[in-house]
């Protein structure tokens, strides 16, 4: 078994990926099975993977890969590994968001002899399939996809974190309060199992794999990772109100328990979904990662990918 470690320097605001690298630089002095690859730039994550992956089912030999950064560092790593053999996809959570390793509170995903101890397992994925510019694309999901208030407000962070004066948390809460003032969701026709499920405004949905979104929001309670089947949460257009009201049940996983449906939320579980904008195209976040589109169709990929858990200690 070879160890690939592919770093985003910049994850998490770059303050946990220096020592990070100094660590793993150290540990492939001392040993000949382990590589480091830095990214530069969007997607390059993506393109190592992929070239890792060559390199494995040339040789025959398997290689564990770690997405060194945050979930969108995750999604890019996946993306390049999805559909090759002799490869295992590893997580080491140095993002800022890091939703996806959420779902394993018994595992320390930080300790580097547990990861390279780890068993694999295999998890779904998400498959998406819409067009980009004219162009036919697909793309690979591992957590979750945000669409309306919360993908809004996780677009809008993504921005305001790469000015100095948005640094930290602050450039998330900054963009919730911003899109509060808004309260700007989307126009959609959202269909599964042949059904329409709703068609109009929404404040948001989100089409999950994983229990969380926005750095621990816990959206999707019911979610399993390995269940064959995505949540769908919708929360319909509501006041601005309402909404702080509905809150803390949201952000604590205890929306669908202990708020009443009524004409607030609608929720369900599918493998296949369509989702189509009223306009034109619609924004989105696929694992925390900004997206464009029309309709997009989501389906589920039953035990699309082998995931390397750390060692759990006796």
């Amino acid at each position: 078994m070879k160890y690939a470690f592919i770093i985003n320097p910049n994850s998490g605001f770059g303050k946990k990926s220096k020592p990070f690298i100094a660590n793993i630089e150290k540990l492939m002095a001392e040993r000949a099975d382990i590589s480091i690859h830095i990214t530069e730039g969007i997607m390059d994550a993506t393109i190592v993977a992929s070239g890792l992956a060559d390199i494995a089912e040339n040789t025959k030999e398997d290689i564990r890969v770690f997405a060194c950064g945050g979930d969108g560092t995750l999604n890019e790593v996946l993306n390049g590994l999805y559909g090759r053999t002799n490869v295992e996809l590893g997580v080491i959570p140095i993002g800022s968001g890091n939703d996806f390793v959420r779902n394993y509170p018994s595992h320390d995903f930080l300790d580097i002899e547990s990861q390279l101890n780890g068993i694999a397992t295999t998890v779904d994925i998400l498959k998406l399939s819409y067009e980009d510019e004219g162009n036919k694309k697909n793309r690979y999901c591992i957590n979750g996809i945000n669409i309306g208030f919360d993908g809004n407000a996780a677009i809008l962070h993504n921005h305001l974190k790469q000015k100095k004066l948005f640094r930290g948390s602050l450039s998330y809460f900054t963009a919730v309060f911003m899109n509060l003032a808004e309260m700007r969701g989307q126009n959609l026709k959202i269909i599964a199992d042949d059904k329409v499920l709703h068609a109009g405004e929404i404040l948001l949905t989100t089409v999950s794999n994983g229990r969380f979104c926005g750095g621990g929001v816990e959206s999707c309670p019911n979610a399993l990772v390995d269940d064959g089947l995505a949540e769908i949460l919708i929360i319909n257009k509501v006041t601005r109100r309402t909404f702080l009201r509905l809150m803390p049940y949201y952000i604590k996983g205890k929306l669908l328990s202990e708020v009443e449906a009524g004409n607030i939320w609608k929720y369900f579980q599918s493998d296949k979904i369509s989702i189509e904008p009223a306009s034109e195209l619609m924004q989105f976040v696929v694992d925390g990662e900004e997206v464009k589109s029309g309709k997009v169709i989501i389906e589920v990929i039953k035990k699309g990918i082998k995931l390397s858990l750390p060692a759990l200690e006796n």
